[in-house]
């Protein structure tokens, strides 16, 4: 449903939109759950990585 609702933003994007096409260019813009979600998972992801960086980090220093 995102991917399509980018693919219709970008065409959409593309061209001078008329009222009906701008209140369908409108309706296709991510909801503040979607953009709640994204960032939620994006951190969550971050310090997914940050802790294995950080662990392999303390191996390496204490095996020196």
């Amino acid at each position: 449903m995102a991917l399509m609702r980018k693919k219709l933003r970008n065409y959409f994007g593309e061209k001078s939109p008329g009222d009906a096409e701008r209140q369908v260019y409108q309706a296709l813009q991510p909801s503040a759950q979607e953009v709640a979600q994204w960032c939620a998972t994006s951190c969550a992801l971050l310090q997914r990585i940050l802790a294995k960086n950080l662990s392999s980090v303390g191996k390496t220093t204490s095996t020196t």
